[in-house]
């Protein structure tokens, strides 16, 4: 076999990693590997994040606020929009380890220029946060 082209890639896939080599415009798997998430655990985090979410919209209203006030309406603003750009990487690595691309994650933006690709290290930041080892 003449070899003209080749070239090493990574392509993710959801929770696979795989290493291919191509040769020739014809692709040849050199390595696979698995990696474990914590998909449980995660999803026990979002879902306490979004709570934590309405609890933030109600008290940074200041007229017409539902109960009681239980912190200020600055402190609520800015929780709130701290733990809105959390969840947003929180929800984007799920989608990610459901096998999902940026676009369906969030489908308003083409796959080419989304706005995800500007978060893709803390994404991959929390996905190693939520690795399962082989000893745990």
């Amino acid at each position: 076999m003449r070899i003209e082209n080749i070239a090493y890639c990574d392509i993710k896939y959801g929770r696979n990693l795989q290493q291919i080599i191509i040769i020739n415009k014809k692709k040849y798997t050199i390595m696979e590997t698995l990696v474990k998430i914590n998909t449980k655990k995660m999803k026990e985090v979002i879902k306490v994040m979004a709570e934590e979410q309405k609890f933030y919209k109600s008290q940074r209203k200041t007229e017409h606020i539902v109960g009681e006030r239980k912190i200020p309406a600055s402190e609520a603003t800015w929780k709130h929009t701290a733990n809105r750009m959390k969840l947003r990487i929180m929800y984007a690595a799920y989608g990610i380890v459901r096998g999902k691309s940026f676009s369906q994650i969030e489908n308003h933006y083409p796959e080419e220029n989304h706005p995800l690709k500007n978060y893709q290290y803390d994404i991959d930041k929390l996905l190693k946060e939520y690795e399962i080892h082989d000893g745990e």
